[in-house]
């Protein structure tokens, strides 16, 4: 049995001008979006199935489809 470790210091890292801009507009502008389209965020798996699943919500009552999922549409 081999055991390897790598051990390497964090690199300093500075932001370019038009990054701290850019983020000082976002944060005056108060408004946040996330957006996911991996395949984790696909119907029918992750976060949101646990609190269902743990929910008094009946599955059956969801109808979940994923036929409308298409990767062809995206950049």
């Amino acid at each position: 049995m081999f055991k390897v470790t790598y051990d390497q210091q964090q690199q300093d890292h500075k932001p370019a001008p038009e990054n701290l801009e850019a983020r000082q507009w976002l944060k005056e502008t108060k408004f946040d979006l996330f957006v996911h389209w991996g395949l984790y965020s696909c119907l029918g798996d992750g976060e949101w199935m646990k609190i269902i699943k743990a929910s008094r919500i009946k599955y059956s009552t969801i109808k979940i489809s994923t036929e409308h999922i298409w990767t062809t549409n995206f950049d």
